[in-house]
């Protein structure tokens, strides 16, 4: 990682040059067919339906079958298989889970059942709070949930009991259906939901987006449809306006904003992979929670592998005896999360004093920041295919034997494919992510400083910090790792 780190630096510096901000766009919906398809409501409605049916088999599973994870349904499927999907999804296809989420599904469809059956009572709760508190329009609540979840799958170790992921994902469905009955748009998706966050981010990548054909057509247009909704469709559900939006954070790619535009002027595209992070970089200095996310989302995935090692038992032993697992397992985890922040915090500090400009850390930071997206995404990926390799095989057995009722069903623990082949591929995602994650940060530093010297001098700590904490990602991956569904 290391030589691949210096590779990229000298190539970039020497041969490098700053995107101009236009990309190349594919428009899938120049096909009739996957126009036709993409416009239909039964496109969407099945995908949903049946991913709703999916959560339920999930919920009832979980409360009612064996209570051992390698053989139940609920965290087979929840932990193994969607957990890898979602990362896979979203690298390619940006938020398209967002379009048949089953959380946001089942509680749209409760919102409307409801409105139906109770409508002066509901419909008066529904209207009055329609908008979301200026004070709340941030993605912190959103984080701090992921934080609380996270501690929660790790320190009671939820992906190995059915029951608590069940709880956990009717909870979930809950707080869903509260904020969208007394909210008029789907601001749970924007605001609160932690899986919602992370993909997001993660989009910021990927080589798809829903933009508009011809903005100048979205400034006359009058009616705003893909806004506001009309006969053919619902309007936005985050309230993202299609002749302004720039980046595929809050776009939940649930083609609402296609079937509802009257001049046909909205495009599906395909691009090149992390077009919103090599634009200009007024598209993304400014935001300091949103830049906060992305560091501690990085720093989470990296602790998801850490807690799955040796090392990490020997850190809870240690302070064992003085404070309990519970105590012990939160202490470790804050000193976890708190010293890779630090550490990033510094080298982008190093950053600002070697360039020798008066460029502020705030800046920095939330530039910078942006930068460490694909070194996420990709260990993500990694450490995926690691416990998808290893936990794979019991999919078959309990997609036949949901709630492992019938004993004499055999549960595969055998690798899908040997370890070194794991190894190698998730040695190559990780060393992919470095890679543009360096490319990354040369493109900001240059749209950041004026001068070629400072954004020479201030792209070296970045670099740097990426190969140490590859070599660390590396190592993750090289260590023996506990399953998630199984001891």
């Amino acid at each position: 990682s290391g030589v691949a780190g210096l590779v990229t630096f000298v190539v970039v510096e020497i041969f490098g040059r700053a995107p101009s901000g236009e990309y190349t766009r594919v428009n899938l919906l120049s096909s009739h067919v996957v126009s036709k398809i993409l416009k239909s409501r039964y496109f969407t409605g099945g995908l949903r339906t049946a991913s709703a049916l999916i959560f339920i088999l999930v919920v009832v599973a979980g409360f009612f079958g064996v209570q051992e994870g390698l053989r139940n349904f609920a965290t087979v499927m929840t932990w193994v298989v969607w957990w890898v999907l979602l990362v896979f999804l979203t690298l390619f296809l940006a938020r398209i889970f967002c379009l048949f989420c089953p959380i946001r599904a089942i509680a749209e469809w409760v919102r409307v059942f409801l409105l139906r059956i109770f409508k002066h009572s509901i419909k008066k709760v529904h209207e009055s709070g329609r908008n979301w508190p200026r004070r709340m329009k941030n993605v912190i609540y959103a984080l701090l949930l992921l934080l609380f979840l996270t501690w929660l799958e790790l320190a009671f170790g939820i992906t190995r009991i059915p029951a608590a992921t069940s709880v956990l994902a009717v909870s979930m469905l809950a707080l869903a259906i509260v904020t969208i009955i007394i909210y008029k748009r789907n601001y749970f998706c924007r605001y609160v939901c932690p899986i919602g966050l992370m993909v997001g981010i993660y989009s910021y990548f990927s080589p798809f987006e829903v933009r508009a054909l011809n903005k100048d057509a979205c400034l006359e247009c009058k009616t705003k449809d893909c806004l506001h909704g009309n006969e053919n469709a619902n309007g936005c559900p985050t309230y993202q306006y299609l002749g302004a939006m720039e980046e595929n954070m809050n776009c939940l790619t649930c083609l609402e904003c296609v079937k509802a535009c009257p001049n046909d002027n909205v495009a599906v595209n395909l691009r090149p992979f992390a077009a919103d992070l090599t634009r200009s970089v007024t598209y993304f200095v400014g935001n300091f929670w949103l830049s906060t996310a992305i560091v501690m989302l990085l720093a989470l995935t990296s602790f998801h592998g850490f807690t799955m090692v040796p090392v990490w038992m020997g850190l809870i032993n240690s302070t064992l005896s003085q404070l309990g697992y519970l105590g012990s397992f939160t202490l470790w985890m804050v000193l976890f999360l708190l010293m890779l922040m630090g550490v990033i915090g510094v080298f982008i500090l190093m950053s600002k004093y070697v360039s020798g400009s008066g460029v502020s850390f705030r800046v920095l930071f939330n530039g910078y920041a942006y930068t460490l997206i694909p070194i996420s995404l990709f260990y993500h990926l990694a450490h995926n295919v690691g416990h998808f390799a290893m936990e794979g095989g019991s999919f078959a057995a309990v997609l036949l034997n949901p709630f492992g009722w019938n004993t004499s069903t055999q549960v595969s623990l055998t690798p899908l494919l040997p370890m070194t082949y794991v190894w190698y591929i998730q040695a190559f995602l990780i060393i992919a992510g470095h890679i543009m994650a360096v490319y990354l940060a040369w493109v900001v530093s240059n749209r950041i400083f004026s001068e070629r010297k400072a954004a020479f001098k201030a792209h070296i700590p970045i670099t740097i910090l990426m190969i140490f904490y590859t070599m660390f990602s590396l190592w993750l991956t090289a260590q023996p790792m506990v399953m998630k569904t199984a001891m």
